[in-house]
């Protein structure tokens, strides 16, 4: 049976308890401990790995690849500091399909040499911005090594560059069904095609309509990875909740970016649970 990796991105809790004095790293590690989450994902730092070690956490890395920056010994560093996995930001909005392609076949041989699972993700501002980008960049590394593009998927970005509706985020998100079910990783964020993200659940706790209608997205995403090959029968989500301060994507009238993610989390396991229960009948 397949199994869920429920990872915490790190940095919902920026401005947790408030921006200007937020957590410590090892006050995040022990949050998402206590909460049930079976990782966490964040960019390497002094003292991860014994802090990961301690609360009995798996380990996302992360790899921002612009400009000058060498992505390689990045995701050479992620592994040093325990990171089974690594999510790669690749370029930027001006990156070329032919600099994409070098750098991720670059990236590919420093995962190679290290033996560490790694994927680019799904993103504005990189060279995998939109859909058509994607496209290129997958086949263009596809016909260099006979293999398909390992992806995080993150809805998100392109569902607001192509400002989508919901009625069509399954038409448009799902059509490249290769791509997602060799995927290994899955940033989950609430969104529709106006946002980034969109409120879990509103004031008075209860559920919002559009978090409603992305769950119904997310159901449908799964759903499309567990009747895939499955790659390695295991998949790290990500409930992705990114906090206002200094990222502004959780705005002032929302609830706190750790109480969603809380809930988004919570949510996102009960739909795991019922996906994996109606697949394996």
């Amino acid at each position: 049976m397949a199994r869920a990796v429920f990872t915490l991105n790190l940095w919902t809790l920026d401005d947790t308890p408030n921006a200007r004095r937020p957590w410590g790293l090892p006050r995040r590690l022990a949050a998402a401990r206590e909460e049930g989450f079976d990782a966490v994902h964040t960019a390497a730092s002094p003292g991860i790995e014994a802090l990961l070690k301690k609360n009995n956490l798996r380990y996302m890395g992360l790899v921002i690849a612009r400009g000058e920056v060498d992505g390689a010994a990045l995701l050479t560093a992620q592994h040093a500091a325990g990171a089974e996995i690594v999510n790669v930001q690749l370029g930027d909005g001006d990156t070329d399909a032919a600099a994409a392609l070098r750098e991720a076949l670059r990236l590919r041989a420093a995962a190679a040499r290290c033996g560490i699972r790694w994927a680019i993700e799904t993103h504005r501002n990189t060279a995998t911005e939109t859909p058509e980008r994607l496209g290129a960049l997958a086949a263009a590394y596809t016909r260099r090594t006979n293999e398909v593009l390992p992806l995080t998927i993150d809805s998100s970005h392109h569902a607001l560059v192509k400002h989508l509706r919901p009625a069509r985020f399954g038409e448009a998100l799902l059509a490249r069904p290769d791509l997602i079910q060799a995927a290994r990783m899955i940033h989950l964020r609430p969104f529709n095609g106006q946002h980034a993200q969109v409120p879990v659940m509103d004031t008075n706790n209860r559920l919002t309509p559009e978090f409603k209608a992305w769950l119904d997205f997310a159901a449908e995403l799964l759903r499309l990875w567990l009747a895939g090959p499955r790659p390695g029968d295991e998949l790290w989500i990500v409930p992705e909740i990114g906090p206002a301060t200094p990222h502004g994507y959780n705005l002032s009238v929302f609830p706190p970016a750790w109480a969603q993610a809380r809930r988004c989390h919570a949510e996102l396991r009960r739909l795991w649970k019922r996906l994996q229960a109606r697949h394996k009948n």
